[in-house]
């Protein structure tokens, strides 16, 4: 992990390729501005975006936490969008990003829980970051 960098995500990473990576991870293009960029990144007080920069500031890592505000109880934080560019994989990065939102989570958020939905292929992983299985995900497409 020498000579990278692990920080909240700032305006200047829309020319750092987050927006490359997520299409990577997702295979989903969205025309994304740098205005529609700032304005989204600029809501911290609901979402927060961890990312990782090589030694060229270029981004190879990141993941995302959301905060959902309960009327009942304090909010819950869901991990989303949790991706390692894959040369850079098995070193140990997605589970320093995934502490990182699990802080902000906790910390910044207040949040009584945080969750994450993942493949049956990354159970393994997420375990390894103290997750465990609860549940079962349900979805409606549409």
């Amino acid at each position: 992990m020498e000579n990278l960098s692990i920080t909240e995500i700032t305006v200047e990473d829309y020319n750092n390729g987050y927006m490359n990576l997520m299409h990577e991870f997702s295979n989903y293009k969205k025309d994304v501005t740098n205005q529609n960029f700032k304005d989204y990144i600029s809501n911290r007080d609901k979402v927060r975006i961890v990312v990782v920069h090589d030694i060229e500031n270029k981004i190879i890592g990141a993941g995302t936490i959301f905060k959902l505000e309960k009327l009942h109880n304090n909010p819950i934080g869901q991990i989303e969008d949790v991706i390692i560019t894959e040369t850079y994989r098995n070193q140990g990065l997605g589970k320093v990003i995934i502490e990182h939102l699990v802080n902000i989570g906790l910390q910044d958020f207040k949040c009584y829980k945080v969750v994450l939905n993942c493949l049956d292929k990354n159970i393994k992983f997420y375990e390894k970051c103290n997750f465990s299985i609860s549940g079962v995900q349900m979805k409606y497409l549409n």
